[in-house]
């Protein structure tokens, strides 16, 4: 129970630092344990998947609150200085001992399957399922609820925007 209460304390005081993202990690949570259980996943990668979706902008929290408070598009610099939030989030998280997937989910939730994508300098030979699964349904409610200056898309717009890039 500790366990979950320690991780449900960090969760709320990284939304606390981006009003405007209020919601989005236990939404990315809830919808990305939806597709594990779709996808008829074990209990215990369900569990994970759960625990990833709520920590995976955890590394945000090393993100100036200007930055993250931002209405309008990021330059080049803030983007690249965004994209490190994964990087702070493996920092945060290794010591507690969390379970190589969920680590893994987190750290590599923006490498797309084509290996492209954050981090840039990281190397591996194909991306977790976990990391998989967190980065479609991240992209999928950044979509849905509206991320600076980008409209709000409809399920069926946002779902064809995700094939597209896919």
């Amino acid at each position: 129970m500790h366990y979950f209460k320690t991780i449900e304390a960090l969760v709320a005081a990284n939304d606390a630092k981006a009003p405007n993202m209020e919601g989005h990690t236990k939404r990315v949570s809830d919808i990305a344990v939806e597709v594990g259980k779709r996808m008829y996943l074990r209990k215990k990668d369900i569990d994970d998947i759960y625990i990833a979706g709520l920590l995976h902008d955890i590394g945000k929290m090393n993100i100036s609150d200007a930055l993250l408070s931002k209405e309008s598009d990021l330059t080049p610099e803030e983007a690249i200085e965004m994209d490190k939030h994964p990087m702070y989030a493996k920092k945060i998280l290794e010591p507690i001992g969390m379970s190589k997937a969920i680590t893994e989910g987190i750290y590599y939730h923006h490498k797309k399957y084509d290996l492209t994508g954050e981090p840039k300098d990281e190397h591996i030979n194909s991306l977790p399922l976990i990391a998989r699964i967190i980065g479609v349904v991240d992209d999928l409610d950044g979509l849905l609820a509206g991320r600076a200056d980008d409209e709000v898309l409809s399920l069926d717009d946002a779902m064809h925007k995700i094939r597209q890039g896919a």
